[in-house]
């Protein structure tokens, strides 16, 4: 005697699940470019009318990791300490800061060539921000004239598609 299989529940009740992954898109940050490796600058990146983000992961590029070479012979990576900055970020929807503090850029971003793909994603409602504060580590070399930027990977999640994520919060 077999018994009947239970029929299959779906977890997610918003039904952000059902959504088709086909709207892949990217918001990045201008350069933030540090004369002396100290200065601290906000910057907030509009997020379009058309649909909502969900950012799933994070990037960044630090001309200080580039690496040296002279004739083609040279460190083809440099570490930089933290990535170069520490950096808060704010959902502008909601004002909410997505750390309690600011953090090191390499422990919230990965290397542009190899993303940092977050355990939970983080929607941001369409007409929102994304406000990014970024502080450099020090007045000295390597932070010293460093040019990061950073990049939000996700999809788009058209607004009217999931209902629930239309009402304002």
């Amino acid at each position: 005697m077999s018994a009947a299989m239970p029929p299959l529940v779906r977890m997610n009740i918003g039904k952000l699940a059902d959504v088709t992954r086909d709207s892949f898109f990217q918001y990045a940050s201008n350069a933030f470019t540090f004369t002396l490796g100290s200065e601290n600058f906000t910057q907030s990146i509009q997020i379009q009318s058309d649909a909502h983000f969900l950012c799933v992961s994070l990037g960044y590029t630090n001309t200080a990791e580039n690496g040296v070479s002279a004739a083609g012979v040279g460190t083809p990576y440099v570490v930089v300490t933290n990535g170069g900055a520490l950096v808060q970020l704010t959902d502008g929807s909601s004002q909410r800061f997505l750390s309690n503090v600011p953090v090191p850029v390499n422990t919230l971003f990965g290397r542009c060539d190899n993303p940092h793909v977050l355990e939970l994603t983080h929607l941001f409602r369409a007409n929102g921000f994304i406000t990014v504060s970024i502080t450099g580590v020090g007045a000295i070399a390597p932070f010293a004239g460093q040019v990061i930027r950073l990049v939000f990977n996700g999809f788009k999640v058209p607004r009217g598609v999931v209902p629930a994520l239309d009402v304002a919060v």
